[in-house]
């Protein structure tokens, strides 16, 4: 609508898309719940008590909250894990109410009352919430939940120094996000008995206290929660589908000589996956530069997949081939990608260190001048993203 965009528009020529909620549709879905790493639940959670993290860890507001219906609004993410917990909203003393067959469970529980929420934070990726639950018996505990990234979770976790429980720990993520899955992590801790609690609730954990503990909640700052020493509360397996119009505004972009870039803050695997369902990748070969450990290793991840057919998941190989990061390589990739054998991505950690320069400045160079051949950023937090659309 603005004058001279069409002029403007005729020197675009590249596209770059977000992944959820752009080339994938608005809503997303629950897929499935992991409560544990195991089949003992020492190692997580129950599942009943990780659908009350869901109804308890989010940031929504209900609007004409009636008998006869409410809307909802927020996060789409946040949206599907309360609806998947089946928890229900009181509007009488704003509170929200586990289903029947939960609610009477051994040890269940029956009601949480939100008395601080954090929304989710980009530079974290990390929402959480201080909760107030009652179990079966008429007790009352206080506890701080946590969801968000698993690479940030995984830091934070009590397990953090036990290998076994951590590889375990990756290789379910590396599982759901080959499938084209958004997984998120989630984490809880007690906090009953913490001097919060105290300030909280001066009197001890009362219903009737609730009122002045929102109150309270007000100046509380996420940090004193979102911290480590946290227990492992299960994995969140979300699937959102693809946009119907998404393969056909790829296919007139590519028709019309504009390249698209997928830049996106979820996980590699992921978002190759769906780049690869919306056909934004369109080769077999797929060659991904990460970081390899905590320093400035990096290398070439290069996939071979299996295409499936359209808004089915592609899975990704477990078994890839690995490459160093070095000049040589770097003018073979991008070779094969101008010929049409091979498509790149890159994950956010890795393109800063390129863009930063603290790479060999001869490879640095090079790389930085190809940057447009690389066709999926992931991983990617705020900064990043920024540093890559401006360069």
């Amino acid at each position: 609508s603005e004058p001279g965009s069409l002029l403007t528009a005729a020197y675009v020529d590249t596209v770059v898309f977000d992944k959820t909620g752009t080339l994938t549709a608005d809503t997303q879905s629950v897929s499935k719940l992991l409560p544990n790493l195991s089949n003992s639940t020492s190692n997580g959670s129950s599942e009943s008590f990780q659908l009350c993290q869901l109804a308890g860890c989010h940031s929504l507001i209900h609007l004409n909250a009636t008998s006869s219906g409410e809307q909802i609004v927020g996060d789409p993410l946040d949206q599907a894990a309360l609806g998947h917990s089946r928890w229900e909203y009181n509007s009488t003393d704003q509170s929200y109410c586990a289903p029947a067959d939960l609610a009477n469970e051994p040890l269940g529980y029956v009601r949480l009352w939100q008395i601080k929420t954090f929304p989710f934070d980009p530079s974290k990726r990390l929402s959480s919430a201080i909760v107030l639950v009652e179990l079966t018996d008429g007790s009352l505990r206080l506890f701080s939940f946590i969801k968000g990234s698993p690479d940030t979770l995984r830091d934070l976790y009590k397990m953090r120094n036990d290998p076994d429980k951590i590889d375990a720990y990756d290789k379910q993520i590396k599982s759901f996000e080959s499938q084209g899955y958004r997984s998120i992590a989630m984490a809880w801790k007690d906090v009953s008995d913490s001097t919060w609690a105290g300030e909280l609730f001066p009197n001890g954990l009362k219903k009737e206290s609730i009122a002045s503990a929102r109150q309270h909640g007000s100046k509380l700052h996420r940090s004193d929660f979102e911290v480590d020493d946290l227990e492992f509360g299960g994995f969140v397996e979300l699937d959102a589908s693809i946009r119907t119009s998404s393969r056909r505004i790829l296919n007139e972009l590519y028709a019309a000589g504009i390249q698209a870039i997928m830049l996106t803050g979820d996980a590699i695997d992921a978002a190759v996956s769906v780049a690869s369902k919306v056909g934004l990748l369109r080769t077999s070969e797929i060659a991904i530069l990460e970081q390899h450990g905590h320093d400035n290793d990096l290398r070439w991840r290069v996939l071979k997949i299996r295409r499936g057919k359209r808004d089915k998941s592609i899975p990704l190989p477990s078994h890839v081939e690995s490459k160093p990061f070095d000049q040589s390589t770097l003018k073979e990739i991008c070779s094969r990608e101008k010929r049409g054998k091979c498509s790149i991505a890159a994950t956010g950690a890795a393109l800063e260190l390129v863009l930063a320069g603290q790479l060999g400045d001869r490879t640095m160079k090079t790389l930085a001048n190809k940057l447009g051949q690389v066709s999926v950023i992931a991983r990617a937090t705020p900064s990043q993203k920024k540093g890559v659309i401006s360069c």
